[in-house]
C-alpha cells in the first residue's frame, strides 16, 4: 500500500539518522528497538535509493559518506517534519495541544513573547514551545523549510512570502563598551569615533545595509575584531575587554551592567519589529492559539489600533509584500 511504504520511508530515514548520531549499528538499532538485521536492510534499501553509499566502517565506527551527509540534513528535516504533523494532527478535535516553534532574535520584543506563550499555557496547558535564537539569515532558513511556525524579524525588510504581525516599540542601535574605555564620556557616538576602534558586532548586521549606511566612509577602517549571531555573545566578549558592541541597547538588560556603558549612536538607529509566518503555511492549532494571544496583548497595550485577525487556519495579518 501507498501509506505503508511512504511510512516505511519516512521510518528509514529517521533511523538512519539515528545510525549515524550512535556511529554504531548495534548501539542505533538497541535504541531504536528493532533488529540489527533490520536496520541493515532499512540503510541497504536508502543506499540503492539513493544510488550511492551513504556510510563506511572505520576502525569499528560508522562514517555518513560525502552523499551521506548530505542525505543527513534532509533526512532530519523530514523526521522532524513527520512528527510535527502527526502531533498536529493527532489531538482530540475540542483540544489544542501541540508544541510552536518559535525563532527569535535578541531584542525588547522577547518579554511581549514570553508573556504571550504563558498566558496560552494557561489556557491550553498542553501546547509546549520550543523557542530558536539565531540571526535573521538562519532563522528565515528554518522558517522556510518548516522547522520554525514563527520568527521575529528586527529591521522588518519587504518580503513578498510572509505575513507579518507589527510588534509594539523598536529597537535602539547603541555602542556598548566598558566603563573604563576612552568613548566612554561620550554623550552620543559618531561612525568617526570608532575608527581604529577595535568592534564586535552582528555578522548579518555589519554586512547589511543599515550599518554600512550609518557608518559611511568610516565603514572600512573600524577594526572589526568579532562577529556573532547572538547578541548576547557580543556583551560577554566587551565584558572581558575585546573591544565596544554594535547592538541593541535592550540587551544590556540581561546582565550585571555596573560595569559597561550604553551610548546611543548618531546619528540614531532603530529597527521596528515583526513576527513571520509563512502565506502557504497552515497552522497548527497551537500555532494559532499563540498567535491569537499575542495579538490580543498588543490590542489591549496599544488602546485605538485594530488587531490584525487570522483565519482558521491560515494567518492573514498584514502580507508583507514586495
Amino acid at each position: 500500500m501507498i501509506g505503508d511504504g511512504m511510512s516505511l520511508r519516512v521510518e528509514s530515514l529517521k533511523n538512519f539518522t539515528v545510525l549515524a548520531d550512535t556511529g554504531n549499528m548495534t548501539a542505533a538499532a538497541a535504541s531504536l528497538h528493532i533488529s540489527q538485521p533490520a536496520l541493515s536492510r532499512q540503510v541497504a534499501a536508502l543506499e540503492r535509493e539513493m544510488g550511492h553509499a551513504l556510510y563506511r566502517r572505520e576502525a569499528g565506527i560508522i562514517r555518513l559518506t560525502q552523499e551521506g551527509r548530505v542525505l543527513y540534513d534532509y533526512a532530519k528535516s523530514i523526521a522532524e517534519l513527520a512528527d510535527r504533523a502527526r502531533e498536529s494532527m493527532g489531538t482530540a478535535k475540542d483540544e489544542v495541544a501541540g508544541s510552536v516553534y518559535l525563532g527569535y532574535g535578541e531584542s525588547g520584543a522577547t518579554p511581549l513573547l514570553a508573556r504571550a506563550a504563558k498566558l496560552t499555557r494557561e489556557q491550553h496547558p498542553h501546547v509546549e514551545f520550543h523557542l530558536t535564537s539565531g540571526d535573521a539569515g538562519d532563522l528565515i532558513e528554518s522558517l522556510n523549510r518548516g522547522s520554525l511556525d514563527f520568527m521575529v524579524e528586527c529591521g522588518l525588510r519587504e518580503r513578498s512570502r510572509y505575513c507579518v504581525l507589527d510588534l509594539p516599540g523598536r529597537d535602539t542601535w547603541v555602542a556598548i563598551m566598558g566603563q573604563g574605555h576612552p568613548l566612554a564620556n561620550r554623550a552620543h557616538i559618531r561612525a568617526t569615533d570608532l575608527e581604529g576602534v577595535n568592534v564586535v558586532v552582528a555578522r548579518q548586521a555589519w554586512a547589511g545595509a543599515v550599518l554600512k549606511g550609518w557608518a559611511g566612509d568610516s565603514y572600512a577602517k573600524m577594526e572589526v575584531v568579532a562577529t556573532v549571531n547572538v547578541g548576547t555573545a557580543a556583551i560577554e566578549l566587551v565584558q572581558a575587554g575585546l573591544g565596544v558592541a554594535i547592538g541593541y541597547a535592550e540587551l544590556i538588560d540581561r546582565f550585571e551592567t555596573s560595569s559597561l556603558v550604553c551610548i546611543p549612536l548618531d546619528p540614531s538607529i532603530y529597527d521596528k519589529r515583526g513576527l513571520m509566518w509563512r502565506k502557504d503555511r497552515i497552522l497548527s492549532p497551537a500555532s494559532q492559539a499563540y498567535l491569537r494571544q499575542l495579538e490580543s496583548l498588543i490590542q489591549d497595550g496599544r488602546p485605538g489600533r485594530g488587531s490584525p485577525s487570522i483565519g482558521v487556519a491560515r494567518g492573514t495579518a498584514r502580507s508583507n509584500s514586495s
